[in-house]
C-alpha cells in the first residue's frame, strides 16, 4: 500500500527533482511509489508496467506533473482516475491544463518553481 503514486514523464529533465519532492513527502511519513526510482532494469517493460498498475491500485493518490514529453502520466492519471484515485495535478504557471486530463475530478496546484519542492510541502 502506498499513501502516493507520483506520476511524471520519463523526460530526464525533472527526475532529480521530482525524486527529491519524494524524499519531502517521505520525510513527512508519506510511502510513496515513483517508477523513475522504484523500477529496476533488470525487469522486462510488461513487468515494469504490471508494477506501475499495480502501485496505482495500491496508492492513496496520484501525484501528476504535467510536462512535455511521453505519454505515460496521462495513462497513469486515466487509470488512477478510473479507479476513483484522488488526484493532485502539479502544473506550471504558463501552461495550460492537457486536455486529456480537463475532465477529470482533480486539484490542480500552480507550481512556480518546480526545483523548489519544499516551498509547497
Amino acid at each position: 500500500m502506498y499513501d502516493v503514486f507520483m506520476s511524471a514523464s520519463m523526460a530526464p529533465k525533472h527526475q532529480t527533482t521530482l525524486s527529491d519532492l519524494c524524499s519531502l513527502l517521505e520525510a513527512k511519513g508519506l510511502s510513496v511509489f515513483y517508477s523513475s526510482r522504484d523500477l529496476t532494469e533488470e525487469s522486462s517493460p510488461l513487468e515494469n508496467a504490471q508494477m506501475k498498475y499495480q502501485a496505482i491500485g495500491a496508492s492513496t493518490m496520484v501525484i501528476s506533473y504535467f510536462e512535455e514529453g511521453g505519454a505515460n502520466f496521462y495513462i497513469e492519471m486515466g487509470h488512477a482516475h478510473g479507479l476513483k484515485k484522488k488526484l493532485i495535478g502539479l502544473i506550471a504557471p504558463d501552461r495550460d491544463v492537457p486536455s486529456l486530463v480537463m475532465d477529470m475530478d482533480m486539484t490542480l496546484l500552480e507550481i512556480e518553481n518546480l526545483s523548489s519542492p519544499q516551498t509547497y510541502i
